[in-house]
């Protein structure tokens, strides 16, 4: 969860990521940045105070954000009338921040792996050189081939790819063609960063095995006997965007496109490519991802097809958005066709309706393995808390299980970017529960704040506590022998797990599909912990 207040050291007339109404009102700023369009990035963005900011104020005030973000906000109601005032900047562009009358600001964007959309910011001015990332999962070796260090000869455009071998020799501070920008404030998403998670699986290897166990189970289905899928799969995610690579793999893998609500597929109204790998028939597919669960949450808040300036009966319909699109149900098929959980979860009354399909329920998440079970397995079966197994979100699944999908990245991904980029100042945009700042600092600086690169601090009671937590945890014999990816020696691919702890939610680049890795290609960097 993004935790950073908005203002940045060096530059307090620059704002990333805040849009609070104490932040709107502090006539110094003169740039917003939004890095990417998840909710814990945007609070307050749809204020009219803001919109209001930016338009009496056009020539001195700007807002600012990536092609693909400035997309979202245009398709998106809530946001969309700022869509006039905000200005798309594409990666690898710098442009001219006027700070002052007297003073600027070079900043350039660049892809930082978390979701469509999401960028690392490079700021360049007579104070010093920041570097905000964002949320970020970006491989290893990376660091040094960011476009920011041009000067560099081991910069390359293609961020994501592997490096060679001899650009990992090459990877030497002492070199005066490496990292030739200094970073003196580094802002960087401090998410995962728990030293007894070293690791956690590639977005690759988690949607290999999704695939792999999705296909095994709606092979089963015999469509054109009975007229509908027997066995249906229900995904279930913690933010709206960031799965696109997933949506996008499962269909050409299996060649069902993947059901959505309403909302998610009017979000991708711009982006055909995506949108082509999704539908709202219900009947259409065995693959579902399309129910939304956490009605604790205040719909006006969540709501993104209506405008936050609306009448109160375009908002009271807000909720139809997270339903399915019944106009695409004819009703022959609603006569024919059995009933499934997404045509029952909306109304509790259906709660003990029998079901003539099987289903079962993958929890995509990555948290819920960090702070619980480990990263020991990448999918595993789980079972709730048996107060909550009659409720709309256990219900109607024979069984549930647990997929490790990451949008930012490990221990071991920061660890190396922050030792490669060497700052003065190093700030968390987001932590660890129970992780301060001042913890994190210690891991990279001397008792004279110097950076000395990644050391081992004593940590023995936290790990204490995270060892009991896993005790708690009760490892069974693995469902399916197909499955053991030998890939990654480090992982193993599904389990079962028993556990009595609450869902854990996490948080929720311009890159839309991933490149894929090959341990060949891939030699770990050695890091002790």
């Amino acid at each position: 969860m993004n935790n950073f207040d908005g203002q940045l050291k060096l530059y307090p007339e620059i704002c990333v990521d805040n849009f609070a109404s104490d932040i709107i009102f502090n006539v110094k700023i003169r740039a917003y940045i939004l890095t990417h369009f998840h909710d814990d990035h945007m609070k307050n963005l749809e204020d009219y105070q803001f919109y209001r900011l930016l338009k009496e104020n056009v020539d001195r005030v700007k807002f600012y954000c990536s092609p693909i973000t400035k997309k979202f906000i245009e398709t998106c109601e809530k946001y969309s009338h700022l869509s006039e005032f905000c200005t798309e900047i594409p990666c690898e562009s710098p442009f001219i921040i006027h700070i002052s009358n007297a003073e600027t600001v070079t900043a350039t964007f660049c892809g930082s792996g978390h979701c469509p959309g999401s960028v690392m910011v490079f700021m360049e001015g007579l104070r010093g050189n920041v570097l905000f990332t964002g949320d970020f999962r970006l491989p290893l070796y990376c660091a040094s081939r960011l476009p920011f260090f041009k000067e560099s000869s081991l910069a390359s455009r293609d961020l994501f790819s592997i490096p060679t071998a001899s650009q990992k020799a090459t990877k030497n501070n002492s070199n005066p063609e490496y990292n030739a920008k200094n970073v003196d404030d580094l802002y960087v998403d401090m998410t995962f960063f728990k030293p007894e998670i070293k690791t956690i699986p590639t977005r690759e290897e988690s949607v290999q095995v999704l695939v792999k166990f999705i296909k095994e189970f709606i092979s089963q289905n015999n469509e054109k006997k009975m007229g509908y899928f027997q066995n249906l799969v229900y995904m279930k995610t913690s933010a709206r965007i960031g799965y696109e690579y997933v949506y996008q793999t499962i269909y050409s893998s299996t060649g069902y496109k993947v059901h959505v609500n309403n909302l998610i597929y009017k979000i991708y109204d711009k982006m055909p490519m995506i949108q082509s790998a999704l539908t709202v028939d219900p009947y259409e597919t065995p693959i579902h991802c399309c129910i939304y669960e956490n009605k604790k949450r205040d719909v006006r808040k969540t709501d993104l097809m209506s405008s936050p300036f609306g009448n109160k009966k375009q908002q009271c319909n807000a909720r139809n958005d997270f339903c399915i699109n019944s106009n695409s149900v004819s009703s022959e098929a609603r006569k024919t066709r059995p009933a499934i959980p997404c045509m029952l979860v909306q109304n509790e009354a259906n709660l003990n309706h029998s079901l003539r399909t099987k289903s079962i329920k993958i929890i995509l998440s990555a948290m819920w393995f960090t702070d619980t079970a480990g990263v020991d397995n990448i999918l595993v079966e789980y079972k709730p808390p048996k107060s909550e197994l009659n409720t709309p979100a256990y219900k109607f699944y024979s069984s549930i299980y647990r997929l490790c999908y990451s949008f930012h990245s490990s221990l071991e991904e920061i660890v190396d970017f922050v030792d490669t980029l060497r700052p003065k100042k190093l700030f968390s945009i987001a932590l660890p529960e129970s992780t301060g700042e001042k913890q994190i600092n210690q891991y990279f600086f001397d008792s004279n704040n110097r950076f000395i690169g990644f050391h081992q601090v004593n940590t023995n009671e936290k790990k204490r506590e995270i060892d009991e937590k896993r005790n708690e945890a009760v490892i069974k014999k693995p469902p399916s022998d197909k499955l053991i990816l030998r890939k990654r020696k480090s992982f193993e691919l599904i389990g079962n797990h028993d556990s009595d702890s609450s869902d854990f939610s996490e948080k929720s680049n311009d890159e839309l599909v991933f490149g894929s890795e090959s341990d060949d290609d891939t030699e770990r960097k050695k890091i002790k912990f």
